[in-house]
């Protein structure tokens, strides 16, 4: 749509004219953030790259640090191909399960396992994708309650 978008505050820095972001061999972006295949080619990048950074900042914002550490640069882009995708009802009890899921597809290994845009990872968290257990807890006592309130007027309208 011919707008600029912020993806990463890491290239935020003022360049100068001779020098050159795309040097051979230069990492562009925060290794914190960054999706697997952005360190292994970043000429492959798509949309979705932006849905798993998006994935990384809300680990950052909800448990405090991003989904992978490591020491050195090296070490983090590593942990991103290879660890296990954390949870963040285990670094966060109070995070509702439908949240981890999303948050997981968005941080999904391989970018054809994440949602395609961000505007699915919108729709994905407009709808809660499932029900907590509280939630169903209170629609399953609002419908029993109505149940009863209809058995008693059917039993009321029957005597």
């Amino acid at each position: 749509d011919d707008r600029p978008h912020v993806t990463d505050f890491g290239l935020a820095k003022q360049i100068d004219q001779s020098h050159s972001l795309m040097r051979t061999g230069s990492i562009l972006g925060t290794p914190a953030f960054m999706p697997p295949e952005q360190a292994a080619d970043a000429s492959s990048i798509d949309g979705r790259a932006d849905v798993y950074r998006l994935g990384c900042t809300l680990s950052m914002l909800l448990t405090g640090s991003p989904p992978y550490s490591g020491k050195g640069t090296m070490a983090k882009l590593m942990a991103h191909r290879n660890d296990p995708i954390p949870s963040l009802c285990a670094a966060r009890p109070d995070a509702p399960e439908w949240l981890d899921h999303i948050f997981r597809k968005m941080v999904a290994k391989e970018p054809r396992d994440r949602y395609s845009s961000m505007n699915r990872v919108a729709e994905a968290l407009e709808r809660g994708e499932q029900l907590s257990r509280g939630q169903l807890i209170g629609i399953a006592a609002g419908a029993g309650a109505a149940l009863l309130a209809l058995m008693a007027l059917l039993a009321y309208l029957v005597c």
